[in-house]
């Protein structure tokens, strides 16, 4: 499904992770927060390199990350005339001329999010589908899966193409991930009970992971 490839590009271009060679083998290392780490490898894995990615869709601005907002977006220049890979063409639209990609927490991503790219209907609005998204993201939480929203906004010529806008953004899907305790944490908890000491778990994940 074409929101897939979106999805994948979207996680990896809106992303300060990078992908990088090990010396004296043809294997990689990611460089970057695991959890954007993740994301970079996931589209690697579909064949959608991050570098080459970044060739034809240059970022040109970005909003950081902050736990206020819980999102970050970056903005990048659409190609002109070049010989895209396929992957890419889901992306392009006629006349758009940048394209904005968000991801973050869910709740927040759907508050701006007025549309949902959807395979089987196109750009829908995003109160036919708000309620499966936010039961498919509880469904994922109770698993213990950590879950992200994507979402994007074309560019078109009359809007300024240097000021991103978080607002009425193009919803188009969740990425989960596992994210276990290390081997070694049933030890470590013990060994600080053994010597009185109450362990605490202080997490920013959603209630339900």
């Amino acid at each position: 499904p074409r929101s897939i490839w979106v999805a994948l590009a979207a996680g990896a271009l809106c992303n300060d992770a990078v992908l990088k060679p090990d010396a004296g083998n043809e294997r990689y290392h990611t460089l970057g927060d695991p959890t954007e780490s993740a994301l970079v490898v996931a589209a690697a894995q579909m064949g959608m390199v991050k570098d080459q990615m970044e060739f034809f869709l240059p970022r040109i601005a970005e909003i950081p990350f902050d736990s206020t907002r819980k999102r970050m977006t970056t903005l990048h220049r659409l190609p002109s005339g070049e010989d895209l890979p396929d992957y890419l063409d889901p992306l392009m639209r006629p006349e758009a001329t940048h394209v904005a990609f968000t991801k973050g927490a869910l709740d927040g991503l759907l508050n701006v999010s007025g549309s949902v790219l959807s395979d089987d209907l196109g750009i829908v609005p995003i109160d036919e589908l708000k309620g499966r998204i936010i039961t498919a993201n509880e469904r994922l939480a109770k698993q213990g899966i950590r879950v992200l929203g994507v979402a994007l906004r074309w560019i078109y010529p009359g809007d300024n193409p240097h000021v991103i806008r978080e607002e009425d953004l193009i919803f188009i899907g969740m990425v989960g991930m596992i994210d276990p305790p290390r081997p070694e944490v049933r030890e470590a908890v013990q060994t600080c009970r053994n010597a009185g000491i109450r362990p605490v778990m202080i997490t920013g994940d959603h209630p339900l992971t």
